[in-house]
């Protein structure tokens, strides 16, 4: 039997492994009020807009509210299509050049299976070389088409139905959501102890908090290994 600060044979999974604070593995809480935020309000609201966007800071849950609007999205604008955007940051800046060109082409692939009337939804719309966004909406308003975007910042045409932020109540309820699978309570209250220690300032954005716990547990769940990366499979999205 482990002793009772082991996490050995006590955890059946990493609480912060990808799958479950990926995007969409959650659900999106409004910052202020820490409730799910009313997704039918937003439609309704791109509805009237036709061109409308999420921003917020990078890791601030703007993926996690897509997921969540998915549903009533493809319902109210059916014949629509996703595509998400992404870059690699130990790419070449060569390399950073083709993924926006690459990003370009699936954004403008993606918008001609886009039915009339149907959303295309470009998540990580900054991932676009300059003007490709202009050229997508003046395009989505010709064929009839609506378009939600994530963005980090304001956009020309686009507006805003919401701004993801993050706040230590907000952290702290999704950490409680997170630990309260774990069916040891011995083991619940050495993870919240450990992050009770924790700077959350110290962390630009959840996933790298999340990241950060999930290495701590797998060091202590082996109670030998080094700290290491997570395994792709687990990596944050």
């Amino acid at each position: 039997m482990p002793d009772d600060d082991s996490l050995t044979a006590c955890l059946p999974s990493n609480p912060f492994a990808s799958r479950f604070v990926k995007a969409g593995a959650m659900v999106y809480r409004h910052p202020e009020t820490l409730s799910a935020i009313g997704v039918l309000d937003l439609v309704a609201h791109l509805e009237q807009v036709r061109f409308g966007s999420i921003e917020g800071d990078h890791g601030t849950g703007k993926s996690t509210l897509l997921h969540c609007m998915a549903t009533a999205l493809m319902q109210r604008f059916p014949g629509g299509q996703w595509v998400q955007l992404g870059r690699d940051p130990a790419m070449s800046w060569l390399g950073r050049i083709v993924q926006r060109i690459d990003n370009a082409v699936a954004s403008w692939r993606a918008q001609t299976r886009t039915a009339a009337g149907g959303v295309l939804v470009v998540d990580g719309a900054e991932q676009l070389p300059p003007g490709v966004l202009t050229c997508l909406r003046m395009r989505a308003k010709f064929r009839g088409q609506v378009c939600l975007i994530t963005t980090h910042k304001p956009r020309w045409g686009f507006a805003c139905l919401h701004r993801t932020s993050l706040n230590q109540r907000l952290v702290e309820t999704m950490f409680a959501e997170l630990v309260a699978s774990i069916p040891e309570a011995t083991v619940r209250e050495k993870i919240d102890k450990h992050f009770r220690t924790l700077d959350l300032s110290e962390f630009s954005n959840v996933r790298d908090l999340w990241s950060s716990l999930y290495d701590w547990v797998e060091r202590e769940h082996s109670g030998t290994r080094e700290s290491r990366p997570p395994r792709e499979s687990d990596r944050l999205n």
